[in-house]
């Protein structure tokens, strides 16, 4: 399926479960992408796959206000280990969100200075210059390209302190752009 015909699918599914009166409902990662994902694109099936191992907890809400009081479709606690969607996400929301929660953890621990495996550092690093690439190429890029590029680095920018938390918040951003979005 293509990008489009996904985004209507899921439209479709979300807009059947709005039926019924809205409650919140908990359920976990893995249950909300199987739902979503059913009959999409291989990689959303792949992507969905990985992430939904994590079996993180999901809350399904009428809204979510962000920190500034503008309305999102989802957001990941990285201290409950609770991903918010509201009840009009997306697949492509679902899937951000699960890539924060499977993998910030991890991120977080290596710029804290924890014992790290060597396939996580290394994977870490070769991240780390993927986003330099992307931040150094943004002028080579098409108008729509360096929109979208532009768009994630400003969301980046908000992650500017030298502190373990910012950098792993900085990285695990940009994975779930570059997965998800």
């Amino acid at each position: 399926l293509s990008h489009e015909q996904v985004v209507t699918k899921l439209n479709s599914l979300l807009n059947d479960s709005k039926q019924a009166p809205a409650k919140e409902e908990v359920t976990t990662l893995k249950s909300v992408l199987d739902r979503l994902t059913k009959g999409a694109h291989k990689y959303t099936e792949a992507i969905s796959s990985i992430i939904s191992s994590a079996d993180i907890p999901v809350r399904i809400v009428d809204s979510i206000d962000s920190k500034d009081g503008t309305q999102i479709h989802g957001q990941y606690n990285s201290t409950t280990n609770e991903i918010l969607l509201s009840k009009d996400a997306s697949i492509e929301t679902a899937i951000h969100e699960g890539v924060h929660a499977a993998t910030f953890n991890k991120i977080l621990g290596y710029y804290s200075g924890a014992k790290t495996n060597v396939t996580v550092k290394a994977a870490i690093t070769r991240i780390e210059k993927l986003l330099a690439t992307a931040e150094a190429r943004l002028n080579t890029l098409s108008e729509s390209e360096r929109e979208s590029v532009q768009n994630m680095l400003d969301t980046l920018a908000q992650y500017s302190e030298d502190t373990p938390q910012d950098k792993a918040s900085r990285l695990n951003e940009f994975m779930a752009w570059g997965l998800a979005n």
